[in-house]
């Protein structure tokens, strides 16, 4: 979703008859933006991280983030994305 050109909201939809989530996005920063930012590798997958899940709510939102990503096992990758969870805001970084 955006308003006036700004990304203001995320919606992920599984289909056929999996859940919908939506996001509301309140602050971004592009990787053109972040000045000394490195250019991402095209065949390295990141690997995931998801901190401050616990509650069933929790646990939900934690697998339909963990389904966006590709998981590959035993993989040494220098691309971390890391989800935090604190106090009903979802925070999320891509280093």
């Amino acid at each position: 979703n955006e308003d006036v050109k700004k990304v203001d909201g995320l919606t992920l939809i599984h289909l056929p008859s999996g859940p919908t989530m939506s996001f509301k996005v309140t602050s971004l920063r592009l990787s053109r933006q972040i000045l000394g930012h490195g250019n991402a590798l095209e065949d390295n997958f990141p690997e995931v991280v998801l901190n401050n899940f616990r509650t069933r709510l929790g646990r939900r939102i934690k697998r339909g983030l963990q389904a966006l990503f590709h998981t590959k096992p035993m993989c040494h990758n220098r691309q971390v994305a890391t989800f935090h969870n604190q106090r009903d805001f979802l925070f999320f970084r891509h280093h």
